[in-house]
């Protein structure tokens, strides 16, 4: 990873779940790999883009909103552009500013890499 697009990464780790037993083991040390190779690489950025990195992926957290279904039961479809930006509820901006100023539950987001995060469950049906 150069350290000058590190803000435009998204990382993915895939676990085997055929043992779901070691799932959460091999998660934690996939994500200590990537830490690993992020904490070398973040150093090289100003400590405001740090800052500002970590700060947008909690932002995007706290906003996010599973999606609905119309009353037929699909999903409502959304804009491309919605499907990668934070979601937000126009008609109240004030519980939006409330959202974004309350703290994370106990548990959530325990480690904050600054960039997004994907995990894949592989062979989850054996």
């Amino acid at each position: 990873i150069r350290p000058q697009h590190i803000e435009k990464c998204i990382a993915a780790i895939a676990i085997n779940c055929e043992e779901p037993w070691n799932a959460l083991t091999t998660l934690g040390q996939w994500i200590e790999v990537l830490m690993d190779i992020l904490e070398e690489n973040m150093k090289t950025l100003p400590l405001e883009k740090q800052d500002d990195m970590k700060k947008a992926i909690t932002t995007y957290i706290k906003k996010f909103q599973e999606p609905t279904a119309d009353v037929e039961g699909k999903e409502e479809q959304k804009s491309e552009q919605a499907l990668f930006l934070p979601a937000s509820n126009d008609s109240n901006p004030d519980e939006a500013k409330l959202k974004e100023e309350l703290p994370l539950g106990e548990g959530i987001l325990t480690v904050n890499l600054g960039i997004p995060l994907i995990i894949l469950c592989t062979k989850s049906d054996t």
